[in-house]
């Protein structure tokens, strides 16, 4: 019987793809006239309504990207190298990752899981400032 001799020759691990630098852009719906803000980390608290641009970078050249909502829904990046770029929109308290894919096909195995928190809309203020004292209308006057 013949002996089976194999050789292995220049083994390489492969790293799967993962998240390496994460920005996002938090701009807030305009009747709320709150400045966009940038956060380096991934958990977003915001108003509803607000949009969220994510951009990120991946720790080496991606084929494919995508926001993994807990509620099921999927959101595609537009991936260049291995940068990434989208937008979500907050509407509910949610959690989301983000899932990529590699050229040989490897994904990253436990992607982070970052929250998503709603921020309750204040109810609006308003103080009359003229005129400065009480006036007595009948009910038929126009006030300016």
């Amino acid at each position: 019987m013949a002996a089976l001799r194999l050789r292995f020759y220049n083994l390489q691990v492969i790293d799967p793809p993962d998240v390496g630098k994460l920005k996002l852009t938090l701009i807030p719906p305009d009747y709320s006239r709150l400045p966009k803000e940038v956060r380096l980390e991934g958990n977003i608290e915001a108003l509803r309504g607000t949009l969220v641009n994510i951009d990120a970078q991946a720790t080496k050249p991606v084929k494919e990207g995508k926001i993994l909502l807990d509620q099921g829904n999927e959101l595609s990046l537009e991936v260049k190298d291995d940068h990434l770029r989208g937008s979500l929109l907050v509407f509910n308290p949610d959690h989301y990752s983000i899932k990529l894919k590699d050229h040989l096909g490897f994904e990253n195995p436990n992607p982070a899981k970052y929250q998503i928190r709603v921020t309750p809309d204040q109810y609006p203020e308003g103080e009359i400032l003229k005129p400065g004292q009480d006036l007595e209308i009948l009910g038929d006057e126009i006030l300016q």
